[in-house]
């Protein structure tokens, strides 16, 4: 032959790892033609194509069976691609704040990204819940995918219920929080600028008149928030103001009368008295007769209902007391005729003294009689014997039922 038998081969490695990407082209010269080929693998063919990463040997041989022996090894990449997908929760429910990365090693770099967003970056951000798929592809154009899932937070709702939402100033309104989910901080937030942090059922007074909105806003542990509110949710009207006076500071004790005025103010106002002795009336100004003659002390009561169904209430203590009068002997002449034989003050109503003291003194000053008690009387002795005729000094000081201090004092005659 002319040149001798050569066979050179033209390799194509595998270009993913495991995969069948590797190739052998041989260039056979020289010997006589045509040639035979015997492959480790039992193929025949010249070349051998789409065969994985390994060590292939082929004979070659001639017409007259020279042969040469080729020793061929195709490689791939030292590993796979790989990828390793880390996230971010989205926070709340609804929320597009979730994260996910894509940490990529194997193959051949660089490496280029594609999600199922349409996204062809190695992170993606902004992610509601649901599942999101990455194909990545290395130089070799070698293709891996990967899928990750975003969980969704369970739903945080705002919600509240109010029972009785009208009424009269002062008017407490119960609020009760109605709110889903998990939440560990309550803000009730009320159009006059209040607030409160009551978390479940909370009660607010409301002193001024008009509209007001109410907010709820509850927050999650990891900071999610869900808020509510209801505009012009509670409305405050101006109630009616009971009040009265009588035209006398107390009720007469002769004729147990009095006369109520009533001065409350309010629209279309309705009035029920109870006067404090179990009886009632409906009247604007009523007038009222008590028992006659008789100390007592009674509680009357004005209710004012407007027609709103607003109500105010005003007390009121009135004494039916005798008038307190002090009469003094100016002389007396003790004795046993049962005529003129004692001297003692003489009060209209002796019961009603809270404190007493009465002093008699002879001419010289001294202290001949004295007692605390407003029903003893002088019988013109001292030390068990009779005192001289002639002019005494008394001295009289007591305490009303009305708390009012009073004093008295004058000159008492005395005669056997």
């Amino acid at each position: 032959p002319a040149a001798p038998l050569i066979a050179l081969p033209n390799i194509t490695n595998a270009p993913c790892f495991g995969q069948n990407g590797g190739s052998i082209d041989l260039n056979v010269a020289g010997g006589t033609a045509p040639y035979s080929y015997f492959w480790n693998t039992g193929d025949t063919t010249q070349d051998l194509s789409a065969v994985p990463a390994g060590q292939y040997t082929v004979v070659v041989s001639d017409a007259n069976n020279c042969a040469t022996t080729l020793i061929i090894n195709i490689t791939q990449p030292q590993s796979p691609i790989n990828i390793t997908l880390t996230s971010t929760q989205p926070s709340c429910f609804g929320y597009s704040d979730g994260t996910i990365s894509a940490l990529v090693n194997g193959g051949i770099p660089p490496y280029s990204y594609l999600w199922n967003t349409n996204a062809n970056t190695n992170s993606i951000i902004n992610l509601t819940s649901g599942l999101y798929t990455v194909t990545v592809t290395d130089a070799n154009g070698c293709s891996v995918q990967n899928t990750i899932g975003l969980a969704q937070p369970d739903s945080l709702i705002a919600l509240f219920n109010i029972p009785d939402n009208f009424g009269c100033a002062p008017f407490q309104a119960q609020l009760i929080n109605q709110s889903i989910g998990q939440y560990t901080n309550v803000l009730w937030t009320f159009g006059n600028g209040d607030v409160l942090f009551t978390p479940d059922t909370a009660y607010y007074s409301f002193n001024q008149l008009g509209c007001f909105d109410v907010t709820l806003t509850v927050t999650s542990a990891n900071g999610c928030v869900a808020s509510n509110t209801a505009n012009s949710a509670i409305c405050v009207v101006a109630g009616p103001v009971a009040s009265f006076y009588a035209t006398t500071p107390q009720i007469d004790f002769f004729s147990g009368q009095v006369q109520y005025v009533n001065n409350s103010y309010g629209i279309s106002n309705d009035y029920f008295w109870q006067f404090g002795d179990g009886s009632q009336s409906t009247q604007v100004n009523p007038a009222h007769t008590y028992p006659p003659q008789n100390i007592a002390d009674y509680n009357v009561m004005l209710v004012a209902v407007d027609t709103n169904g607003c109500v105010d209430t005003a007390f009121q203590v009135y004494q039916q007391r005798e008038i307190m009068r002090l009469n003094v002997p100016n002389s007396f002449t003790p004795g046993d005729d049962g005529i003129n034989d004692n001297f003692k003050p003489i009060f209209s109503a002796p019961d009603l003294i809270k404190y007493y003291e009465f002093d008699i003194y002879n001419r010289w000053g001294e202290l001949i009689f004295s007692t605390k008690n407003q029903y003893d009387a002088w019988d013109g002795k001292y030390n068990g014997k009779p005192c001289q005729n002639g002019s005494y000094t008394w001295k009289i000081k007591y305490i009303d039922y009305e708390n009012t201090v009073k004093d008295a004092h004058g000159h008492v005659v005395l005669l056997w």
